[in-house]
């Protein structure tokens, strides 16, 4: 889906979808006021290629509690982030699954990982020493079998579907590196909200069941259809099916049962994952979601998803009966025999199986010169994974089309008279210095007065000379790039913070804009091209946002006293902004 939607601003696009509903295994069910998704999954807010493509405002996230509790000796022992949390730092030292020195290794290894560089995880360089995720823990991190069994093992059994010593080493690193720099959360509407919000943009046919691939040919529901050029975005192994000489890609499989319960019966309150080492059981791993989003379950009642990874143990002929078992032993006061079983997700391709011997992350999308693949067995078995290769697939595409000399592709009405981009990218020119360091207490607008904010603008080096002549303004015009704006912004009315109707995102001065892109006119009180720093007053920037332009503010073009304000001069207060 993310492929098409870049291929949209240039190409006709069509995707061809065989279920009766978008998202395959990112796709969620809602019935009688609960959600279920088909298979535990989780949103995790770090990955760059979703903070791209998706609007997490729109999602409505809520955010797991950082960390797991680890249920075994007929306990729950407490594992939490103390960096995200302070107030975690002495339950997660007491609790007995590992030593002191272990817990302080992988604390080291959490922080240290934030300063990696992604690109350089997917090369190697920081596992080339290791075989896998277990052998990378254990010997290069030093970090003892008591906790890598009771909480790296199941924590991350959880999130592959196979033990640490069948995981990459770099496929491990990239996804703890992404759970340690941003929360873990669930869409109000369920994981499908990820898909049905990158297809709203997109022409889907549903029920459109493709039954052979060609040069320059399809064939849908018995129908040939002719097309420039095919993307293949189907899981691995139905592969094959379309493109035989594709070599059939393993699949890791899972089993996720569903109870609902009365919430006075939940065993924890938490909205947390919790965590069942060892092989007593068939879970691996139990949750409750509608601790983390209210949504997922009617008031008064709760919803429990129990996950079973097959490659791991034996699926039972009877799953619920052998989760409900399991469940009870984990949670004896709980009253499990009341729970009622609501629905079971058989999913046999969950994920791709991990290849320890693949020399690149990143597989080529080229099948031909007019077939392209994507999808998550071509990269790491994530979100992000799919999200990129679908990205690097339209790309590809795309080139083929402008480089190769092959057919045209259908424009739309508004690129026909001339070739535009469909992105855009600036290098930054500086950087602001700024006494405000978070968005609370930062004014909403550039401001004026003995009493406004002074700040810097540091130029980067290589524009020495740019300064000449600029100290003779008294304002700048400054173009910035907030760079805290996370997702795309889907709803375009918005409710500023005065007056009561809502406006168009253009007819406002709101912070959150489909380009994130300021504009402020900041006094200017000294000039020193020496240092090529600005010295400016009024501040209504963050400390370290991206600098794109300066422009002197010059009244007789930037000056309209008389111009009408719009909605803003209907407002009974002084107008600011």
């Amino acid at each position: 889906m993310n492929c098409a939607r870049k291929l949209q601003p240039t190409c006709d696009v069509t995707v061809f979808e065989a279920s009766d509903g978008v998202g395959g295994r990112v796709r969620s069910d809602r019935e009688r006021g609960y959600v279920f998704d088909r298979g535990f999954a989780v949103f995790l807010e770090a990955y760059e290629e979703s903070r791209e493509a998706l609007d997490y405002d729109a999602l409505r996230l809520r955010p797991f509690q950082p960390g797991a509790l680890i249920c075994r000796d007929g306990e729950q022992q407490f594992v939490g982030d103390p960096l995200r949390r302070p107030q975690d730092l002495l339950p997660s030292l007491r609790a007995p699954v590992g030593s002191l020195a272990d817990k302080l290794r992988a604390g080291v290894l959490r922080t240290a990982c934030l300063a990696l560089d992604a690109a350089r995880i997917r090369d190697g360089a920081w596992t080339r020493s290791s075989t896998n995720a277990r052998d990378f823990l254990s010997d290069k991190v030093g970090v003892g079998p008591l906790l890598l069994d009771a909480f790296f093992e199941p924590f991350f059994r959880g999130v592959f579907l196979s033990r640490l010593d069948e995981q990459d080493p770099r496929v491990w690193l990239l996804a703890f590196r992404a759970l340690s720099a941003a929360p873990t959360s669930l869409p109000e509407d369920g994981i499908g909200a990820v898909a049905e919000q990158l297809a709203a943009s997109v022409d889907v046919r549903l029920n459109a069941k493709v039954d052979a691939v060609r040069e320059g040919s399809i064939d849908v529901n018995g129908e040939t259809l002719a097309f420039d050029r095919v993307v293949v975005a189907v899981d691995g192994p139905a592969l094959p099916k379309l493109l035989p000489d594709i070599r059939p890609v393993q699949a890791r499989a899972s089993t996720c049962v569903y109870f609902s319960l009365d919430a006075k019966d939940l065993p924890t309150q938490l909205p947390i994952i919790l965590l069942i080492p060892g092989d007593d059981g068939p879970l691996n791993n139990v949750c409750f979601p509608s601790n983390v989003q209210a949504s997922y379950a009617p008031k008064g009642r709760a919803l429990c998803s129990a996950t079973i990874i097959d490659s791991l143990t034996d699926v039972p002929d009877d799953v619920e009966t052998a989760a409900r078992s399991h469940l009870a032993e984990l949670f004896p006061d709980a009253n499990v025999g009341s729970w009622t079983f609501e629905r079971l997700y058989r999913v046999p391709f969950a994920q791709p199986r991990q290849q320890l011997d693949k020399p690149d992350l990143e597989g080529s999308p080229t099948y031909s010169d007019s077939i392209y693949v994507c999808g998550d067995h071509l990269t790491d078995p994530s979100l992000n994974g799919a999200l990129a290769s679908g990205r690097r697939a339209a790309a590809a595409c795309l080139k083929s089309l402008r480089v190769r000399g092959g057919a045209t592709p259908p424009l739309r009405d508004y690129a026909t008279k001339f070739e535009a981009p469909s992105s855009v990218s600036y290098a930054p020119i500086g950087v602001v210095r700024s006494p405000y360091v978070e968005r609370h207490g930062t004014p909403r607008q550039a401001t004026v007065g003995d009493d406004a904010a002074t700040g810097v603008i540091a130029l980067n080096p290589e524009f020495r000379g740019s300064l000449k002549s600029l100290d003779g303004f008294d304002y700048v015009w400054v173009l910035a790039h907030m760079h805290l704006q996370t997702g795309k912004l889907r709803r375009f009315q918005i409710k500023p913070p005065r007056g009561e109707e809502r406006h168009g995102v253009f007819a406002t001065r709101a912070p959150h804009r489909p380009s994130p892109i300021s504009l402020s006119a900041l006094k200017l009180v000294a000039v020193d091209e020496e240092k090529l720093e600005l010295t400016v007053q009024g501040l209504d920037l963050l400390d370290g946002t991206p600098v794109l332009d300066v422009k002197p503010y010059v009244p007789y073009y930037d000056a309209f006293p008389d111009a009408r304000a719009g909605w803003v001069d209907e407002l009974d207060d002084e107008p600011d902004g």
